[in-house]
């Protein structure tokens, strides 16, 4: 496999309160991730079938479910991480999902920026919660790359 199909450890920073920030801690295979594998299968740690494994697996994935990413458009970013924008793949899933607990139906979505100059590949993930018929969001998160142990140099070629 290529050299940056190894393992990579990720930390997501949650700020649940301008006082508390929480950090949840992740190991992925690479080459699982880029053969398509399901997420339970590119998280390796924490331990798979452990209560940690399940949360980091909502967690990642953003949705109640599992569900399949539609690729979208070409997108540009701008981050921390060099002077000129990112190159992005846009990729949406949405799924419809009752709460047994309140029997209330919600829409959650999530929007991945996938980067191939980036170690692993994701730039940003958008998630966000509405409820049927409402264009309000119940709950809207971004999570943004902030560090990478390395990043590519943008293809000038094609620009």
């Amino acid at each position: 496999g290529d050299a940056g199909d190894g393992l990579r450890k990720i930390v997501l920073s949650e700020n649940l309160s301008s006082r508390e920030l929480v950090a949840h801690e992740a190991v992925l295979d690479a080459a699982a991730f880029r053969a398509g594998q399901p997420l339970e299968k590119v998280v390796v740690s924490p331990e798979p079938g452990s209560a940690e494994h399940t949360a980091t697996l909502a967690l990642l994935r953003g949705l109640p479910a599992p569900r399949r990413y539609n690729p979208g458009r070409t997108r540009y970013i701008q981050t921390d991480l060099r002077d000129d924008y990112l190159t992005c793949q846009l990729g949406a899933s949405e799924v419809r999902h009752k709460d047994p607990a309140t029997g209330q139906t919600h829409i959650y979505r999530s929007d991945v920026w996938y980067c191939d100059d980036l170690p692993f590949g994701v730039a940003q993930v958008n998630f966000s919660v509405r409820v049927p018929g409402a264009s309000d969001r119940v709950a809207d998160v971004v999570l943004k790359v902030t560090t990478v142990s390395r990043i590519g140099q943008p293809d000038r070629e094609n620009k």
